[in-house]
This record gives C-alpha cells, sequence and structure tokens, in this order.
C-alpha cells in the first residue's frame, strides 16, 4: 500500500506542469543577467524584476559592468546555484551561443530569453524555449530623424537659411546600438525634401557627463547661430547636452503644457531629439526643453518576457495572447518604439508609474 501510495504521488507530480511541479518547491527561480546599469539598463532591469516579482518569480540579478568574461562566470555561478528560467541582456553577442549551449547542458528546456541585445538569428533556434524580447534600434534611429524633420517644417531654422543644421551625438562607436541607431538616422535625413547639413559627430560613452563636457567645449567654440538641432543616440547623453545648453542660457522651457514648441524663440532654443523615453526625459519634454524622445517601451518587454516564462513552463502554445506583438521571425519579438512629443507627451507623464 505504501509503494502504491508513493507511486500514485510520483504520477500526479509527473502530470503537473513544471511551473506547478517549481510551485510545489517554491516560487520559480528566475536569474536575470544584465551587461550593466547604465541609466536605461537600470530602468529595464527594475522593470524586469517587478514584473517577475509580481508574477510570483524568485528572481535574482546581476551585472556584468560590460565585461563579457564577468557575464560567462555569472552564468557559471547561476547554473550552479540552480534556476527555473534565466533572462540576458549580453555583453557580446557573439557570446549568445556559448552561454545557450551551456545552459543546455545542464538543463534540457529551461526557459532563456534575451532582452533588448539582439543575438545572431540561429541562436534562437537551438530550442524552442530559447526566444528574444526587444526593440528596433533601425526603427527608433527612423523615428529620431522623423522628430527632427517634424521640428523643422514648422519653422525652426534657427539661421534663416533654410538648411537643416545638425550635430550628431552617438554611443561608443562599434557599439551595436549605436550602429543600427546611427546609420537608420543618417538614411532618413538624406531622403527627404528638406536640405540638411551634419555640423559633426562625436562618439561618447553613453553618458550625461560626457555629452555636457562636449556641448559645453562646443558652444565655447563654435558659432551656433544656425545649429538646429542636437540628435541623440539616448536620453542620458539629450540630458547632458541640455545642461549645458541651460548653463549657457539657452532651452530654459517653460511649464505650459499647452504650448506647442514651435513657439520657442528661435535663437534661445535649440533642438535636441533622443531616443529611451526615460522619466527624466519625459519630463523634459513636458517642460519644452527637449524637442522629443523616442520610447523604448521596456514594461511591455517585460511583460512579454514574464509571459513566456509561464508559457514555456506550462508547455503552453505560444501565440500572440503571449507575445503581444507579432513574431518578426521564429521565437524573436519586438516592440514598437513611441514617438514622445509635446503634442503626447501627457499621456506618458505617468508612465512609469501607473503601467
Amino acid at each position: 500500500m505504501k509503494i502504491a501510495k508513493i507511486l500514485l504521488a510520483a504520477l500526479l507530480l509527473a502530470a503537473l506542469t513544471p511551473l506547478a511541479q517549481a510551485a510545489l518547491q517554491g516560487p520559480p527561480r528566475v536569474v536575470l543577467l544584465m551587461r550593466n546599469l547604465d541609466p536605461f539598463n537600470q530602468i529595464l532591469a527594475q522593470a524586469m524584476e517587478d514584473e517577475a516579482e509580481q508574477r510570483g518569480f524568485d528572481i535574482r540579478s546581476v551585472s556584468a559592468s560590460d565585461n563579457r568574461e564577468l557575464q560567462l562566470q555569472q552564468l557559471r555561478d547561476a547554473l550552479m546555484d540552480g534556476l527555473d528560467a534565466i533572462i540576458i541582456n549580453v555583453v557580446d553577442r557573439d557570446s549568445a551561443e556559448e552561454m545557450v549551449d551551456r545552459i543546455l547542458s545542464r538543463y534540457e528546456e529551461v526557459p532563456i530569453i534575451f532582452i533588448d541585445r539582439d543575438v545572431p538569428e540561429g541562436v534562437t533556434f537551438k530550442s524552442k524555449s530559447i526566444w528574444y524580447v526587444g526593440a528596433s534600434n533601425p526603427d527608433a534611429g527612423t523615428m529620431m530623424a522623423e522628430s527632427v524633420l517634424d521640428r523643422f517644417s514648422v519653422g525652426m531654422d534657427r539661421g534663416g537659411d533654410t538648411v537643416l543644421s545638425y550635430l550628431g551625438v552617438h554611443g561608443p562607436e562599434g557599439d551595436m546600438h549605436q550602429i543600427q541607431r546611427s546609420k537608420a538616422f543618417h538614411a532618413a535625413m538624406g531622403v527627404t525634401w528638406i536640405e540638411s547639413k551634419c555640423l559633426g559627430e562625436v562618439y561618447l560613452d553613453w553618458s550625461r557627463r560626457a555629452a555636457d563636457d562636449f556641448m559645453s567645449r562646443y558652444l565655447s567654440t563654435h558659432d551656433v547661430t544656425t545649429l538646429d538641432v542636437v540628435a541623440c543616440d539616448n536620453d542620458d547623453m539629450a540630458l547632458g547636452v541640455l545642461d549645458a545648453l541651460q548653463r549657457n542660457g539657452y532651452n530654459s522651457g517653460y511649464d505650459d503644457a499647452n504650448a506647442r514648441y514651435f513657439v520657442h524663440s528661435g535663437s534661445s532654443h535649440i533642438g535636441v531629439v533622443s531616443i529611451d523615453g526615460t522619466a527624466a526625459a519625459i519630463e523634459a519634454v513636458g517642460k519644452h526643453r527637449l524637442d522629443a524622445t523616442i520610447l523604448n517601451d521596456t514594461m511591455r518587454q517585460a511583460a512579454i518576457t514574464c509571459n513566456l516564462i509561464e508559457a514555456i513552463f506550462d508547455g503552453a502554445d505560444i501565440g500572440i495572447d503571449v507575445t503581444m506583438e507579432k513574431e518578426i521571425w521564429p521565437r524573436s519579438v519586438l516592440v514598437p518604439h513611441v514617438k514622445i512629443t509635446d503634442l503626447n507627451v501627457k499621456r506618458f507623464a505617468d508612465y512609469y508609474t501607473l503601467y
């Protein structure tokens, strides 16, 4: 009789989904490997942690500080400690396959979700439990160019020369996000009826301080009479540019949320546009200091990531109800960016608290 009860219990356990089995042993253990914790990645990590905790997951996160070997060691440590699912913001996309092979050699069907930084297409084919969730950097670059062109088309020609003159402030040269955003931005700027001129480009480390230093030097050494727009590859650098501009009497902004950005005094406002949609950038748009930010929807990415983990645990079919967006190729989902300007900024004022 005792043996029969043991066998029955084993059969019942085997009939449970992996998620239900994990629940009997405690909350599912989810590991989040972040490549770094720069301002945007802090937001991304927080979104993942908050969503996971709401689903009842036990989530542990670590940052590799952009060190490929450290991230591989963090993966080895996580595998030794045990896990039920893993979310990876990879330092080096070329190490993604090695990471997957290590995981699959120990856990055959564990959910593996790569986020934000895409991986070689073949990586997601290694197992049905491997997915990529992110956003399109080329689309972000294109939308930033559209924001610049929109601004110029409503009369913000500071020099009155009918030429859209701009500066490009980019991330580290050779960085995947920098390349994709910059290439798409320049391509979009080149296929318009508006004549444009790039006054210069600089490659920084994504940071506010570096952009502040650059813009301060530029203002002290260049005539900016005809400078219409500074296009920045991320919000943190845009905020640094704004810091320098405001110290020099530009972009003081105002709090009248009903005013249109084109009524700024042409001489006292230099356009600034950027990508990410951080809380600080959205606030700057609302105060008419920043002209536009392109929202990288981390909250939606976190929801999709946790949907996928639950679906893989349950052995469920994965369709649009899980991914919330169409797959662009097998097991890869891109969340659309959203352009935020003075025209729609009110809708996003509480984005990070009300999602």
